[in-house]
């Protein structure tokens, strides 16, 4: 498994996943953001992977193109090279984006511009494709650089994450619920399938602070969204820019090893500033913006 190194051998803690790239500097999900969350030093970038209608896997969130393109389509009605004809709006998108010089970029694109640079999250959005990416991760050898996300809440789920990857080498991280009826249960259950990383949900952060002794145990780390559309109990990116201590700091004391956000350049900034206020290695400047 290459990349089983990938979370403890981060400096700082937590890991700062930039949701969808750098989107304030470049659209969402193209090259580009990538490119700029890498040069700002964040550790991670988490991107949208879809099908064209000739079997290329690209980069792009919604089913249809008309938030980032403007067109009346759905992704896997068009050819990739019709799709990369299309100029991507700015930032995220909508009626009221202006449209950008960036196109549709290809998964291998991504994954080449990400070597050694960045890790990459993949959100696979059919279910079905989960093993021609994992192919084509292995393929170009970027299997300790990007992650898979895979829904784990059964013992059949644990067994499909488990052999896909043994299969392909690279990281799969878990996407699991945890409630306080559930919650040592499926710490076990994800121990005995070798998980890693898990995309957590929660009914209370006091559930997993419970545990948290049990998550270190099994060697699990823990990785939370905080953009405000999937937010769990009011940890979000809108509550954090008003309180980050309260949130951020709440979540990096529960244990949390992996933030993915919509605000990484804050996330970056408050991260440097508890690292100067606890004299840990690392603490150094804000976030760099691309020139």
């Amino acid at each position: 498994m290459q990349d089983r190194s990938l979370f403890g051998s981060l400096a700082q803690k937590p890991a700062i996943v930039a949701h969808r790239g750098y989107w304030q500097t470049a659209p969402e999900n193209s090259l580009a953001s990538i490119d700029a969350a890498a040069f700002a030093g964040f550790d991670m970038a988490a991107i949208d992977i879809q099908k064209s209608e000739d079997g290329v896997y690209f980069l792009m969130h919604d089913e249809m193109l008309t938030r980032m393109t403007g067109t009346e389509f759905p992704c896997n009605h068009l050819s990739i090279a019709r799709l990369q004809a299309m100029p991507l709006k700015r930032g995220q998108g909508g009626s009221g984006a202006g449209f950008s010089h960036h196109g549709i970029p290809t998964l291998a694109e991504a994954l080449k511009l990400a070597r050694g640079r960045i890790g990459l999250n993949l959100c696979v959005k059919h279910g079905d494709d989960l093993v021609s990416v994992a192919q084509l991760v292995a393929k170009m050898e970027m299997q300790g650089e990007a992650l898979i996300k895979v829904n784990v809440q059964s013992a059949d789920e644990a067994c499909h994450m488990q052999a896909l990857e043994e299969e392909y080498g690279l990281m799969v991280m878990a996407r699991t619920r945890f409630d306080a009826r559930n919650c040592s249960g499926m710490i076990k259950q994800l121990k005995a399938a070798g998980v890693k990383v898990v995309k957590a949900r929660f009914d209370s952060l006091y559930t997993l602070v419970s545990h948290r002794a049990d998550f270190e145990k099994a060697g699990i780390a823990l990785w939370v969204n905080t953009h405000d559309r999937v937010a769990c109990c009011g940890f979000s990116d809108k509550a954090a820019l008003k309180d980050p201590d309260a949130i951020w700091g709440s979540l990096t004391q529960a244990g949390f090893a992996a933030i993915q956000t919509d605000a990484p350049e804050a996330l970056a900034a408050w991260r440097q500033s508890r690292l100067r206020a606890w004299g840990q290695p690392g603490a150094s400047d804000a976030p760099r913006l691309p020139m």
